[in-house]
């Protein structure tokens, strides 16, 4: 599996093209970034949904050293490069789980990734994924609501 250095982290990833567009996204034009009032003495508490291999995460690390952050992302490849990345980079207060996240009840569902470029950040719960132009392989993956997430961190 590749795997680069970025800032302080190093990252495994499986697609160097995808890779390269996501580190530009999150890193470079700092497409996630926020502010959170650390004066306020309230120690940050982040749900990173759709994690793909945690890039989102470590750059929310980065910015936010002491946050708990819970890492989510249903595709079982990149999970595992999630996991990974959170391992070999030493994360404290990091918590990954596999799953998609829903709004309605609990369950089983289907995720259609790409087969022909192993782009899987374009997974989506339709076929096709969400360009209806990609050839995808149906995943049954866990699913949970974002209310269930949310409780857990009251």
């Amino acid at each position: 599996m590749p795997t680069t250095k970025l800032n302080k982290f190093t990252i495994h990833y499986q697609n160097f093209e995808e890779y390269h567009l996501l580190k530009q996204e999150v890193f470079g034009e700092d497409m996630y970034y926020f502010e959170i009032d650390e004066d306020a003495g309230v120690r940050a508490n982040i749900i990173d949904i759709g994690a793909h291999i945690g890039l989102s995460t470590l750059y929310f690390k980065y910015l936010f050293p002491l946050a708990q952050i819970t890492a989510i992302e249903p595709h079982p490849a990149n999970f595992k490069i999630l996991e990974d990345n959170i391992w070999q980079n030493e994360l404290d207060d990091v918590t990954a789980i596999q799953a998609a996240v829903i709004p309605g009840k609990e369950k089983t569902i289907t995720l259609h990734a790409d087969t022909e470029h192993s782009w899987f950040s374009t997974a989506s719960l339709q076929e096709r994924a969400w360009n209806l132009e990609q050839q995808t392989q149906p995943l049954q993956v866990p699913a949970l609501q974002l209310s269930t997430l949310l409780q857990q961190h009251d």
